[in-house]
């Protein structure tokens, strides 16, 4: 996208130390491409955005969270298989920016 054609919100990241910062998102990205773009730690996309490694896991705050779709088998599988405590648990490769988002707080997931 060439610059100033999309539109981009503002979200909080509190990384895998507990450290929160301000981040420009652009809609249509996925909240693991936004991360790895602004190097939000903890957040290693190992698989890329393939909805197989799980070390994109975040937590959406509570009002965000019932705002995105479901996740599906796919990301349901990696979630149980890469964390004990799957509440509450998502893959940011699988949940897109919207300007839903705008204000919004996403906490990186912490290895078990």
């Amino acid at each position: 996208m060439s610059a100033g054609s999309a539109e981009t919100i503002e979200l909080t990241y509190v990384d895998n130390m507990g450290v929160a910062r301000s981040v420009a998102a652009t809609v249509g990205e996925s909240l693991m491409q936004v991360a790895t773009f602004h190097g939000i730690a903890g957040i290693d996309a190992d698989c890329g955005g393939s909805c197989a490694c799980g070390t994109c896991r975040v937590y959406l705050d509570g009002q965000l969270a019932g705002q995105v779709p479901s996740a599906e088998e796919d990301e349901l599988g990696v979630i149980d298989f890469v964390t004990e405590e799957a509440n509450g648990v998502r893959l940011g490769c699988q949940i897109t920016v919207t300007p839903a988002f705008a204000g919004a707080t996403i906490t990186v997931g912490t290895d078990d």
